[in-house]
């Protein structure tokens, strides 16, 4: 045991073995050093998709508040789209002319229209101011008085908004007569045709009010008489009219 020892501090005094003659000692660069396997790039994360966010769930009372704050539609407006055919009537003012002076009428106008484009009527008109005729061959004074009335037919032009431009015309018959201003009975009489072409405008004021303006002429043809030719009962003729209806 003591020898073991001994030995051991001997190996450890004179330290590693010597390489034999003739072989050089290992250098550095002859040892072999162990490769580390080559790293590969993790793949790329995926790029996550972009999505709309997904609407908010409607409550039934946020549904029914919503709904109330659309403006309610009076029941009286009429349904909507229109139909095929509708109907329209109001009252109306007649400016125009006779025997060379002024003459307001009133009367009244009605009918149907197809498709909003049509309409198809009637009108009857009555004289408010019986027009001075002169005097008789006795010297005694005498007055004008007219009423007439027929079919209508106004067709659409051209549509713009609340705006409707229409071809309109009149056509029927009448009659005139000479007054005794005092008594007011016609003494003479005559009937008349006639026919009135005019341009108009339709306003719509309102889904079930509309204005009406048109200019025409009135073209007359009256049976013989003592009273005015039918030149004289012709005349420019302006019309106002306010109908009530489904536009």
């Amino acid at each position: 045991m003591p020898g073991a020892i001994f030995s051991l501090l001997i190996g450890l005094t004179i330290g590693p073995a010597e390489a034999p003659a003739g072989e050089a000692p290992p250098t550095p660069q002859d040892e072999v050093l162990p490769v580390p396997p080559p790293t590969t790039a993790p793949p790329p994360e995926p790029v996550p998709e972009v999505s709309a966010p997904a609407p908010a769930p409607v409550r039934p009372n946020q549904a029914a508040t919503l709904d109330a704050t659309k403006p309610a539609t009076p029941k009286w407006w009429g349904p909507f789209p229109r139909p095929r055919i509708t109907g329209f009537g109001g009252p109306l003012a007649h400016l125009t002319g006779l025997d060379g002076k002024f003459a307001m009428m009133v009367g009244l106008g009605g009918g149907m229209t197809i498709r909003q484009r049509v309409s198809i009527g009637g009108m009857i008109l009555w004289l408010l101011n019986p027009a001075d005729a002169g005097t008789t061959e006795l010297g005694s004074k005498r007055r004008l008085n007219a009423n007439y009335g027929g079919l209508l037919i106004d067709v659409v032009l051209l549509r713009k908004g609340r705006v409707d431009l229409s071809l309109a015309g009149l056509i029927g018959g009448g009659g005139a007569c000479l007054q005794n201003p005092e008594k007011g009975n016609c003494y003479d009489r005559t009937a008349f045709f006639f026919g009135q072409p005019s341009l108009g405008a339709h306003i719509r004021l309102l889904p079930v009010l509309r204005l009406v303006l048109e200019m025409g002429y009135r073209f007359v043809a009256a049976k013989g008489w003592t009273g005015p030719a039918s030149s004289r009962l012709g005349a420019p003729a302006g019309t106002v009219m306010l109908e009530l209806g489904w536009f």
